[in-house]
């Protein structure tokens, strides 16, 4: 069975980026800093309360 792969962007330089599920490191692999997160879904940006529930046009 392959590990799962997801996906990661580097608040830096918001470099995007796939790694399997158990890497640990959380550096990026563009500019080195650490500041990388997993990156976040559409719907998990649609739930957060922060956000609220409109968006300005």
């Amino acid at each position: 069975m392959a590990d799962e792969k997801l996906r990661f962007v580097c608040e830096a330089c918001n470099y995007k980026f796939e790694r399997v599920k158990t890497w640990k490191e959380r550096i990026c692999p563009y500019c080195g800093k650490k500041a990388v997160h997993e990156e976040r879904s559409v719907a998990d940006l649609l739930d957060d309360p922060e956000l609220g529930t409109c968006v300005p046009l």
